[in-house]
């Protein structure tokens, strides 16, 4: 009888080991068979800060919007990607806004304290090498490192360099 019981609850572990490894892999597959979209469309994705909100889901892009993937294609003229940080901006209709999260700048030492009278830039993404950094917009090349900076302005001699405010 023990044997017949030792046998049994082998064969549990066993059943319950390979269903779990069929629903982890049925769940990786999404983003496995996709390609993501932030580094296959740099242009459809913004630029945001390091706490950006995890999507994590498949959508499809027709070249102008991004919707939730739901069924098991896409419509004609779009294509299947994946985002791993994004928002739904309009639930009724799946459409999706992805990110992509950067460090802050301020965390990585590129910021300058502000002056008197500071008032608050714009914020968004700059390309900082050791000596200057500059506005980047997404595609563009940066021989540094993509950072975001939450308060930019733009040196009051017109350099093209930009500092970021820690404020």
């Amino acid at each position: 009888m023990k044997s017949r019981s030792a046998g049994y609850r082998f064969a549990l572990i066993v059943a319950v080991g390979v269903v779990t490894t069929i629903s982890t892999q049925r769940e990786g597959a999404a983003s496995a068979s996709s390609r993501y979209l932030c580094t296959s469309i740099p242009t459809a994705c913004a630029y945001t800060p390091p706490t950006a909100p995890v999507l994590r889901q498949e959508v499809c892009f027709d070249g102008v919007e991004l919707r939730l993937r739901t069924a098991a294609s896409c419509e004609p003229g779009a294509r299947t990607f994946y985002v791993d940080y994004g928002e739904i901006i309009d639930p009724l209709n799946g459409v999706v806004l992805a990110y992509v999260p950067l460090d802050d700048a301020c965390d990585v030492g590129y910021c300058v304290q502000p002056g008197a009278g500071h008032v608050p830039g714009v914020e968004g993404a700059l390309c900082c090498s050791s000596d200057s950094c500059k506005d980047h917009q997404a595609g563009a090349r940066c021989t540094g490192q993509i950072l975001y900076c939450a308060d930019k302005q733009e040196p009051q001699p017109g350099g093209g360099g930009w500092e970021c405010v820690d404020s």
